[in-house]
């Protein structure tokens, strides 16, 4: 190579006779391609992480699946979706997903002064509290301002599972 080149960039030789440079770009991140070279990739927007894609592709800039779950209020009954909080505010019943997915999650925070807060599982689905669990499409309810429940379903026995714990009072439909 010379020495006295002025260009700029990083330099890469393919060990023959070949020497080339990759201008290098504020901010970008620096892979190797398959060809002994090196490829700029920009960076993602903001919120993303760079993903592997694989032993034959490059990573990229991707979002991540669950940065954030949305949180809606709620002062009457309501189908609860997948992924998402509620803060219920009123008495209600709130029926989890008929069709949900290994690690689904959904969250209920109660807010309301009076009433009862009843969450059923549908058809075949079973919500377990600690130690004890409901019948197929039973409740669990709370009638307690600031009680809340994360649950998270496990597709292998049917079961919406409490985590990392349950705040307050929930009694659960066991007969």
């Amino acid at each position: 190579m010379n020495q006295n080149s002025t260009s700029s960039g990083l330099w890469t030789w393919d060990g023959v006779a070949t020497a080339s440079t990759t201008g290098l770009v504020q901010y970008n991140v620096l892979l190797g391609a398959s060809t002994n070279t090196i490829q700029n990739e920009a960076p993602g927007v903001a919120g993303t992480v760079l993903t592997s894609n694989g032993v034959a592709a490059y990573p990229s800039f991707q979002v991540l699946p669950f940065t954030k779950m949305p949180w809606t209020d709620k002062a009457i009954s309501f189908a609860a979706a997948s992924n998402n909080g509620y803060n219920v505010t009123a008495a209600a019943t709130a029926t989890l997903p008929a069709a949900p997915a290994q690690g689904d999650i959904v969250a209920i925070v109660y807010d309301g002064a009076a009433g009862v807060v009843t969450i059923l599982a549908n058809t075949g689905q079973f919500i377990r509290i600690g130690k004890q669990i409901t019948l197929s499409a039973g409740t669990v309810l709370s009638n307690f301002q600031g009680d809340s429940i994360t649950l998270e379903y496990r597709s292998t026995d049917l079961t919406w599972l409490s985590w990392p714990g349950v705040q307050g009072t929930w009694s659960v439909t066991t007969s």
